[in-house]
């Protein structure tokens, strides 16, 4: 069984590559492109994401979390992903079917067929690629070093084939190789593990029920993710797309480096609760609860604080107006990350799947309907404020049925009542406030006002965090320690 802190680290040096390619990419496609083509391959995305949905059907997060229970058996998990993945290739085509009739419906769509073809080869490329088993056998090695790989790649095309803006279709296929095309390589990596094969749909029928439900989850998610960008092009047009598209980035890259430590626990949490060992459980989440509480805050605190200077960084000056989306969009990080913290590892893996969805619906109805009330009027910025309060409707509803379940509710105080971790990173958010208002008391260029803030704050948050006795610093700490000694 591998190591949780290998696969940890492993995840942490792609999601590190996943904040340094957009850093290069987002600056240099916004300028080139400018805001209005930016922001046509953006919407497109958008509509894209939909039937990319309905192809997984929820059979990705639905085998991350029953396959690791019988991963060593061998015949048990080629069969179970045989059967998996013809509900995936069902649901792919019927996905095809629907974008082509969309054509014919939807005049907009029509006019941006070209790049919305192209972008759906995602679709097919996820599917094949069955990225799902080398989730489920924790290889992180390997996703990390393809990740890597392809992320240089399509750097090089990025300023090989983007030269100006109207090479707004090759910056699309670029983005879905840089998504989906190390799918292609897992179609022979992955039998290494197992073969997979299309199976009689009759044999499917025991996973249906799970996976509909974990779908219509997955649906709702989009719906609140995507919809703000869809009502936004409907109601704004393109520039104001792109315009919102560069903080959605900025709030969706970290979200998911933040976010990164429960995709990596999750099947090894699928593991112990498939095993009945709710003491190991317990104390992953534990350590998985203060590890997001350390980290999150600072990173929300510094994020909302340098806001402007971040858009102009990543934009220009034709995107600095959206820094107020960015600012409430930060705010939004902290319900989402812990939203994700209880949906998936706890709510998803004690199979309340029908609480994960009524959660979702709610907060993602709630979103819908705000957004066609505050976007004609806000837009952008009325765009941001709605995620903020799906997000909250999200965290709010996922944690009180988590602290319901029996386990959970028995030791939360082992599990959250650590006020040591709490407290040392408040008072050291509180210290990164006034390093920000410092800097730019002093400096006056955005970039470097974006160097020094980071510098200041990593330090004065350190200090603090040291000082206080955070146990996550002291971890750290002592883990790099080592690693440089050996």
């Amino acid at each position: 069984m591998k190591s949780v802190k290998i696969n940890a680290i492993l995840n942490t040096l792609k999601t590190i590559c996943s904040i340094i390619f957009p850093l290069i990419t987002i600056p240099y496609a916004s300028r080139v492109l400018h805001a209005a083509n930016y922001g046509i391959v953006s919407w497109c995305n958008s509509i894209i994401q939909y039937f990319a949905l309905f192809a997984t059907l929820g059979v990705v997060t639905y085998a991350q979390r029953e396959g690791p229970q019988f991963r060593d058996q061998k015949q048990k998990f080629q069969n179970f992903a045989s059967e998996v993945f013809t509900i995936n290739v069902v649901a792919t085509i019927v996905s095809y079917l629907a974008l082509f009739a969309c054509f014919f419906i939807f005049a907009k769509m029509r006019n941006y067929k070209v790049v919305i073809l192209v972008q759906s080869l995602m679709i097919i490329l996820t599917t094949l690629g069955v990225d799902w088993i080398n989730a489920v056998y924790e290889d992180y090695f390997y996703i990390t070093l393809r990740y890597i790989i392809i992320q240089l790649v399509c750097l090089a095309g990025l300023f090989l084939f983007v030269r100006n803006s109207q090479d707004y279709l090759a910056y699309a296929l670029i983005m879905v190789i840089a998504n989906a095309g190390g799918n292609l390589l897992n179609i022979f990596y992955v039998r290494r593990y197992t073969i997979v094969h299309l199976v009689p749909l009759c044999q499917c029928k025991k996973h249906m029920g799970p996976t509909i439900k974990l779908f219509a989850v997955s649906l709702a998610s989009v719906i609140y993710v995507s919809s703000d960008i869809t009502i936004l092009g409907i109601f704004r047009g393109n520039k104001d797309v792109g315009i919102y598209t560069i903080a959605s980035r900025v709030d969706s890259t970290i979200k998911t480096v933040l976010n990164a430590v429960m995709t990596v626990a999750m099947p090894r949490l699928a593991f112990y609760l498939g095993h009945q060992d709710e003491k190991q459980f317990n104390a992953l989440i534990h350590n998985i609860f203060d590890y997001l509480i350390t980290f999150v805050l600072p990173v929300i605190c510094g994020l909302f604080m340098l806001a402007s200077p971040i858009m102009y960084l990543l934009g220009g000056s034709e995107y600095v107006q959206g820094y107020i989306s960015l600012q409430i969009l930060s705010v939004s990080l902290f319900f989402a990350v812990l939203a994700c913290f209880f949906a998936t590892g706890i709510i998803l893996l004690y199979k309340m799947d029908n609480v994960y969805l009524m959660a979702t619906i709610v907060s993602s109805m709630t979103n819908i309907v705000l957004n066609f009330v505050l976007i004609p009027y806000m837009g952008y910025n009325g765009a941001a404020f709605t995620t903020l309060l799906a997000e909250m409707i999200m965290m709010g509803i996922t944690a009180y049925y988590s602290l319901q379940i029996p386990n959970i509710k028995k030791h939360k105080r082992e599990i959250f009542g650590n006020t040591r971790v709490v407290f040392s990173s408040v008072l050291g958010t509180l210290g990164i406030v006034i390093s920000c208002l410092s800097v730019k008391m002093f400096i006056s260029s955005q970039i470097l006002i974006i160097i020094a803030s980071v510098i200041v704050s990593v330090v004065v948050y350190a200090c603090i965090l040291k000082i206080l006795h955070n146990p996550i610093y002291d971890y750290v700490i002592s883990a790099l320690k080592s690693k440089l000694l050996k």
